[in-house]
């Protein structure tokens, strides 16, 4: 008897532990990569998927530069402020586990990692930006076109869902 309730607990545990951090990736219809937010998986799938129909979308060799480049300086700042973040965390947790946490301290961490990460928001949002703009307005069509045809079955984007947003 006891055995058996050993087993199921660890068997709980063991799920417990592991299908939370299948949910917590990116999501991987979206080339998403484990601790990407919802942004950066769409700018890394929609510049991947953009610079793979080069070709097809008639981008110019300036063009296809300037994604790989903006690709490059994104991912370089992503990965300076996810470690920022990082070492916050680190500095709020030994904080409250010192014997006299310091309140004031404390806030001040707070505020920081949190203004990390709307830096880290608003630059994703204005590479996303950059990218959708870096094509003419022939060019981000043939990309909608080619979109629908790449599309698993059965797979809903988003914007199908709420209607494709305009770009301005």
């Amino acid at each position: 008897m006891n055995k058996k309730i050993v087993v199921v607990g660890l068997m709980a545990l063991f799920l417990g532990l592991t299908v939370p951090s299948v949910f917590a990736c990116g999501r991987p219809e979206m080339g998403g990569k484990k601790g990407e937010g919802k942004l950066e998986s769409m700018f890394f799938y929609k510049a991947h998927a953009i610079l793979k129909a080069q070709d097809k979308l008639e981008l110019s060799d300036e063009q296809a530069q300037a994604i790989r480049d903006l690709k490059t300086e994104t991912k370089k700042n992503l990965i300076r402020q996810k470690a920022e973040i990082e070492v916050l965390d680190l500095d709020i947790q030994s904080q409250l586990h010192a014997d006299k946490p310091n309140f004031e301290t404390l806030q001040k961490l707070i505020d920081q990692k949190y203004e990390v990460k709307k830096t880290k928001e608003k630059a994703t949002t204005e590479a996303f930006v950059k990218l959708k703009t870096s094509l003419s307005d022939k060019q981000w069509a043939a990309f909608k076109e080619l979109k629908k045809e790449w599309k698993p079955e059965g797979f809903e984007h988003h914007s199908e869902e709420r209607g494709e947003h305009e770009r301005n």
